[in-house]
């Protein structure tokens, strides 16, 4: 039933029309009803993988390549690394596949990928185990954009202004502090560096 609570331009969910599960996702297809009256069916898909991969993509000129992705919880445009879920023991993979889908970046001769570790996350909203990758030298486009993902352009932040403002606590996206403190940008070699324990995986062709 009608709450009276949606705020102009939002909708309401009267019913579910469709619940398809697959090994990755439940995907839910609902009846909706706005302030006007109109009426209508929107889809969700909700990701229940077991394990994902975090990225923290740095150009070949030290610039981070942060996503424009919208949130839907909070009806705004926030600026996100770029994520995805993985199956367990793919996360290169998944990684260069996120990569292009979600910032149009490719790889060089020159791009070598480190790797943070595992952080195990206790809500299981997105997944339980993360999988924390830096990847360098990465050539990337002027303009970006993936409808099916959300993302409506990418931004590239100076590595020292973006470490700030991560460390600082201004950006949504709790995994750009963890990464800005224990990442540095070598400027002279083009490389990340990354402090503590982390191993080099080994440099990527095009």
């Amino acid at each position: 039933p009608a709450t009276g609570l949606v705020a102009r331009g939002e909708f309401e969910c009267t019913s579910i029309a469709a619940v398809v599960f697959n090994p990755f996702a439940v995907e839910v297809f609902y009846r909706t009803k706005r302030p006007d009256g109109k009426t209508g069916t929107q889809f969700m898909r909700f990701y229940h993988f077991t394990s994902a991969v975090r990225c923290l993509p740095v150009t070949s000129d030290g610039r981070v390549v942060m996503i424009q992705e919208h949130r839907r919880s909070r009806g705004e445009w926030v600026q996100m690394l770029p994520a995805g879920g993985e199956k367990k023991g793919r996360a290169i993979e998944v990684l260069m596949s996120e990569l292009l889908a979600e910032t149009g970046c490719i790889t060089t001769s020159k791009s070598w990928v480190s790797t943070l570790g595992e952080r195990y996350m206790d809500d299981g909203v997105f997944s339980d185990v993360v999988s924390l990758l830096a990847v360098d030298h990465l050539e990337a486009p002027q303009n970006h954009s993936n409808s099916e993902e959300g993302i409506r352009g990418i931004v590239l932040v100076p590595w020292d202004e973006w470490q700030k403002r991560s460390l600082d606590g201004e950006y949504d996206d709790v995994f750009c502090e963890l990464f800005a403190g224990r990442c540095s940008y070598d400027h002279e070699s083009q490389h990340t560096t990354v402090r503590g324990n982390y191993r080099w995986l080994y440099g990527l062709s095009r």
